[in-house]
């Protein structure tokens, strides 16, 4: 009896017993956790702002620092996502590919665009009294 030849890669597709990959699913589990305690965060801080009533002190709303804490949570729980879509990417496809990258000049313009959006909003909230900006 001849044995096959079994190939020497152990990441080839015949191999029947692929190897697990701990750091990524360790990454997967805590990005994942990360994304939902920032996300609940903001909900209920912006929870506590809406339903705990508008209370002025000396001409600013108390709950405006609730908002920003809650926008912040929520952007950082964004910035999380990429994380958690790759590193399922990994584990579910098993490859090792680097994800393509977006340029400089992309993201210079990306800048160059929302920036006056940004500021618009801000001036528009910096005027409003109170919460009616949200």
């Amino acid at each position: 009896m001849q044995q096959a030849d079994l190939p020497a890669n152990p990441q080839s597709p015949i191999s029947s017993h692929p190897k697990t990959r701990w750091l990524t699913i360790f990454q997967f589990v805590l990005s994942l956790l990360g994304v939902l305690v920032l996300w609940g965060v903001a909900l209920m801080t912006t929870l506590v702002g809406l339903l705990g009533g508008i209370q002025t002190i000396a001409g600013t709303a108390a709950s405006t620092p609730l908002f920003i804490t809650a926008a912040s949570a929520a952007a950082g729980g964004l910035l999380l996502l990429p994380s958690v879509v790759l590193s399922l990417r990994r584990i579910i496809s098993q490859t090792t590919t680097a994800p393509a990258r977006f340029s400089k000049a992309s993201w210079l313009s990306f800048i160059i665009i929302a920036l006056p959006f940004v500021l618009i909003l801000g001036n528009y909230a910096a005027t409003k009294s109170g919460s009616a900006w949200v």
